[in-house]
């Protein structure tokens, strides 16, 4: 019978013992605060979270600003962060989920803002209402780019308006998609995008924005290049004829699902801008 030499897996590859070695002998808490910065800032931010509960060492870390100045805030981000939270959470969203979810994301939004003690440049953030986007911008003054998803906006929206435009003089990049029909939310965007002086990139989804607001709004905006217009229902082909006329540097027009606008508008629009990228999905 033949017998099969046995596979010494270190004498194989003299490296492995010591790679063994360093994987069983380091101890994670011991690593640089710096290096540990870096790392965390990678991680989406409920993990951010997490990582502050494992150590005192990592729990500096995760406050430190460094690994904040972006962050994508989703949509049970601090439900995830504490466990007996989300075991909560699981009991009682059956009946009022949308409530209690809408909470837990202003309050993950303010906890990553001060986080960031005013370095964030990159927001992304779910059902905000006026006292968490006022926090924000008083909050950010470096923020370059903003997201705001399904937004709860009362009659006090100018507020909002007048923290942001002041607070956020850095904002070149913002979004506002909403998921249900909006109160407020293009008559914001109408006050706010032309009082954000370094603005490049705007898109809209499902604000219920009109051609006379649109055409308002691109007033105010001269140096706007990237313009994105998703579910706007109440704007026509007057609007293509505006964006032609007023959006002189616009390079890139993205156009998904906006169901007033005809075939024979954007002919009229690419004909009218040869320099201007235009982008249709089912319109």
């Amino acid at each position: 019978m033949q017998v099969i030499p046995s596979y010494d897996h270190e004498k194989q590859n003299p490296k492995a013992k010591r790679v063994n070695y360093v994987a069983d002998e380091y101890d994670w808490k011991d690593l640089l605060h710096d290096p540990l910065v870096l790392i965390f800032s990678f991680l989406a931010a409920r993990d951010r979270f997490r990582a502050g509960k494992v150590c005192k060492t990592w729990y500096r870390a995760s406050w430190d600003p460094g690994c904040w100045t972006q962050s994508v805030i989703p949509y049970d981000c601090l439900g995830c962060r504490h466990q007996h939270q989300r075991e909560i959470i699981n009991v009682v969203e059956r009946i009022h989920a949308p409530l209690d979810r809408i909470r837990l994301n202003q309050i993950a939004a303010r906890d990553v803002v001060t986080r960031g003690q005013g370095k964030l440049i990159d927001l992304s953030v779910n059902f905000c209402d006026i006292a968490t986007l006022e926090f924000i911008a008083k909050n950010c003054p470096l923020l370059e780019r903003l997201k705001v998803t399904s937004s709860r906006l009362d009659s006090r929206w100018m507020q909002a308006v007048d923290a942001i435009a002041t607070g956020c003089r850095s904002l070149s990049d913002l979004e506002i998609w909403m998921w249900i029909s909006p109160l407020h939310v293009a008559e914001f965007t109408g006050k706010l995008a032309p009082r954000l002086p370094k603005l490049t990139s705007l898109a809209l989804s499902n604000t219920q924005i009109t051609d006379d607001l649109l055409s308002a709004t691109a007033d105010g905006l001269p140096d706007l290049q990237a313009l994105t217009l998703q579910l706007e229902q109440c704007i026509t082909d007057a609007s293509l004829g505006v964006i032609a006329r007023k959006l002189k540097r616009l390079k890139t027009l993205e156009m998904k699902l906006c169901g007033s606008v005809t075939t024979g508008g954007v002919k009229s629009l690419r004909s009218q801008r040869h320099d201007l990228d235009v982008e249709v999905l089912m319109c």
